[in-house]
């Protein structure tokens, strides 16, 4: 199972992306640290599916403050871009 609760290639379409590239993305954070971060099984009748390891939980908390610190770092500098950037046009919707 998926962080979410749902087997991998759910959790893949969720993020918006293909199988494949997920699991090769998985297998890259995996290879990247000296514990593994998600552990995974094969699918078949059981479905299959990935789950976090207790490494892997951390490296998530971790990453969530990391993010979470830059964005209040970066909050001023980017308010002050946003603020001369052009507005958007609007978009056209058409019924159909």
């Amino acid at each position: 199972m998926s962080v979410r609760g749902l087997p991998e290639s759910a959790a893949a379409r969720d993020l918006g992306m293909p199988y494949k590239k997920a699991w090769m993305l998985l297998d890259s954070i995996n290879r990247g640290f000296t514990e593994r971060v998600a552990t995974a099984a094969p699918g078949g009748t059981k479905g299959g599916g990935a789950a976090l390891t207790p490494f892997g939980e951390e490296v998530l908390q971790r990453y969530r403050r990391l993010a979470k610190q830059a964005a209040e770092m970066a909050a001023d500098e980017i308010m002050a871009l946003g603020r001369r950037t052009r507005p958007r046009p609007p978009t056209c919707q058409f019924e159909r």
